[in-house]
Parts: structure tokens; sequence; C-alpha cells
């Protein structure tokens, strides 16, 4: 892996490359992740898609050239089975895009709407987990373009050019994966693994939690992202 990079941030290791090729990954106590849906290339910016002001008004710039990578696997279907056997416990966003491919297990729901205004985007998403035989749990955090709630974590992602709301297409609310390690009832201390680590909320709720953690991402502009935002995290501990 010559391209693999190491990022060791108090309790998060952070690699950059695929977590294939990443040699003698530990075991962990839960894999809690948000893989690519299998939607389109670039998901969610489309040129055009989504704008933003530029700092102190003016022209609009669209959000596309924000994201030139895209997603990596993001145009193809996924199959989530190489990540139901890595861990006692899995977690998997997005998982109502490739529902026909998991086994029996249970459903948690971010309502993205909680106002009742219908998005174009869809109202909100799902997660599976491995667990068979618990009840629908449903988080609500309001996520509609510049309207969201508390518990982004955008702070620390401001620029002289542009204030920039998220780092990643899909990137999830810190705040809603920190249910999720409660949702998924990791145990304390015990390692959360997340091999599509994207711009890092995972990591955020893991490490503020007491969790060890170990992250990978194998685009370059979401690895440095995450690093920075698990570097403010650790810094604000």
């Amino acid at each position: 892996m010559n391209d693999m990079h190491v990022e060791r941030i108090g309790l998060a290791t952070l690699y950059l490359g695929k977590w294939q090729e990443i040699p003698d990954l530990p075991y962990p106590a839960a894999v809690i992740s948000d893989p690519p849906y299998g939607q389109s290339v670039n998901t969610n910016v489309r040129r055009g898609d989504v704008r933003i002001p530029k700092t102190g008004g003016g022209a609009i710039k669209d959000r596309a050239h924000l994201y030139p990578s895209g997603i990596y696997g993001d145009d193809e279907p996924f199959d989530p089975k190489h990540l139901i056997s890595m861990s006692e416990i899995v977690l998997l966003w997005g998982a109502h895009k490739f529902a026909g491919c998991l086994p029996q297990g249970s459903w948690l729901c971010w309502d993205k709407m909680p106002t009742g205004k219908i998005r174009s985007q869809g109202d909100g998403e799902c997660a599976w987990i491995n667990t068979a035989g618990r009840p629908m749990r449903i988080f609500r955090h309001l996520w509609d373009g510049l309207c969201i709630s508390s518990g982004y974590e955008t702070q620390c992602e401001r620029s002289g050019q542009a204030a920039v709301s998220r780092v990643h297409p899909t990137q999830k609310p810190v705040d809603l994966m920190a249910w999720c390690i409660e949702q998924a009832r990791v145990p304390k201390g015990g390692l959360i693994l997340d091999p599509y680590m994207g711009g890092g909320s995972t990591g955020i709720a893991a490490v503020r939690a007491g969790h060890p953690f170990i992250g990978v991402e194998c685009e370059p502009q979401y690895f440095e992202a995450a690093c920075r935002r698990l570097k403010h995290a650790q810094a604000t501990l």
C-alpha cells in the first residue's frame, strides 16, 4: 500500500486507503458506517443541485467544486455482505437502498423534516442493525439545505472564501452518530470501526463517548477533512 497514510489523533486512528488493503485490522466491538449506496457518481453534488452564497453576499457559487472526487464506489450497486461478518454489532446507513441484500435485523430511522415539510430528496434515511427483534427507533433532526439543527459540527470548517456547511456529500450529523452508538449498545470502551469514514462524524461521536475509533477513507479530500475534524474534537474534549 504505497499510498497508505496513517494519522493517530487521541483515541482515533485514521487510514487513507481502502479498508480491504489495510493489514491486520483488529476485530472491532462494532462497525458503524455510512457506505456508498450505489445511487450514482457524485451523489448529491450534481452541478446546480445545491448552492451556497459566497462570504459577504453577492454572487452565488455552486457546491459541486467542493466534492471533485464524489464518492468512490457509488457508481455500482452496493453489496453489504463483506461488512456483515466484520463484527458482532453492525450498523449501516442507507440500508433502505440495499435492503434486499440484508439478513433479518432491526431498523433505525432519521427524520430529516420534523417540521412536516416534504423534501424533494426524501424526508429521511434508514439504517439497518444486525440485531433482530428490536422496535424501530426514530431520530428527529432537521436537515433541509441551510436549515440544519445543532450538532452539525461546522465551526472548524470555515474558510476565508465560503462558509462550508459540509465536508462530504453524504455527511451525517455528529448527534445522529452519537445516537447510533447508543442504539447499537456498544460496550463501554469498545473499538468502533468505520470502513467508509467520509468526513469523520462517526469518529467524533465515538471519541466523545470514550470509544477508540478506527476510520478508513480512500479519498484524500475527505480523509484530510476527517483529520481536521477529529483534531478539533479531541482538542475540545
